[in-house]
């Protein structure tokens, strides 16, 4: 009788540690990610324990401190370049990326533009032997039990065919922890993600550098970040009025302006750094 009462309390022991291990949060890993200080301009470099994802690549001039972050952690290799739109501030370091690391695909949105700045890149993934893969429908991937799902723009064409309007939105999910990178995105693209009803997001890449436009504060509610980074600079700061309203949903907001943030997920609990 007391073998058999020990043997049920050791498997109850058993089911119940192996309960643990079994959480959706457990075994993750970590996720850490980068949201560069380089003014009014976008690039998130995004590491788990064996993958890379770069959303977005800053200005020109912005090129050769990616890659020096590269080198800084030793990866040569990215698994995913996201952009979420062609504007110079989005794409303009992608050649220097693209030169420098092994780029597994490049995600982009459908349309093409006519600038120097697109050209370069073109020409840049052209040269690596890269096709870049055109999103015209919702893309959900998984790295190291991280996983993106990558948002399209929903039409062909917006009204004055605004750049800004077709950014790509990211949603990644690790563990029990969400994070939205909003691009550009401007009035019409909100609208469209918040119509999806994707839930709330522990962290919000603010869009379009914190200005604020019509959608502002029904956006921010939608979301209700617990943290949201603005990428703006002294020269271009936030708008005072979009600050507002993410604080008014609870959000500590962050600027870029005041230094690179820094974030890191075990999958339950976020830091953020700056």
């Amino acid at each position: 009788m007391i073998k058999k009462a020990a043997a049920l309390v050791l498997t109850v022991l058993l089911l119940a540690l192996s309960a643990c291990d079994y959480s959706p949060a457990a075994n993750v890993g970590t996720l850490k990610f980068k949201v560069f200080k380089i003014g009014r301009a976008d690039c998130i470099v995004l590491r788990t324990a064996s993958h890379t994802v770069v959303i977005d690549a800053g200005e020109e001039d912005d090129g050769a401190e990616i890659v020096s972050y590269l080198k800084e952690h030793k990866i040569t290799t990215v698994d995913k370049l996201i952009i979420t739109h062609f504007d110079s501030d989005h794409i303009g370091g992608a050649a220097a990326l693209l030169d420098y690391a092994a780029v597994g695909e490049v995600l982009i949105p459908s349309y093409t533009k006519g600038s120097s700045t697109y050209r370069r890149f073109a020409t840049a993934m052209e040269t690596a032997g890269i096709q870049p893969t055109a999103l015209t429908e919702k893309l959900t991937f998984e790295l190291d039990r991280t996983q993106y799902t990558v948002y399209p723009p929903a039409r062909s064409s917006y009204p004055n065919n605004e750049d800004n309007e077709y950014s790509l939105i990211v949603g990644i999910t690790h563990g029990e922890n969400r994070f939205l990178f909003a691009g550009d995105a401007l009035t019409e693209r909100l609208r469209e993600f918040t119509a999806l009803d994707e839930g709330k997001y522990d962290f919000l890449k603010v869009s379009n550098h914190g200005d604020y436009f019509e959608g502002v504060e029904a956006f921010s509610q939608a979301v209700s970040p617990t943290y949201a980074v603005i990428t703006c600079s002294d020269k271009n700061p936030a708008d005072a009025r979009t600050v507002a309203a993410l604080e008014a949903v609870g959000a500590r907001v962050y600027l870029t302006r005041n230094g690179s943030v820094k974030v890191t997920s075990d999958g339950q609990t976020i830091s953020v750094l700056q």
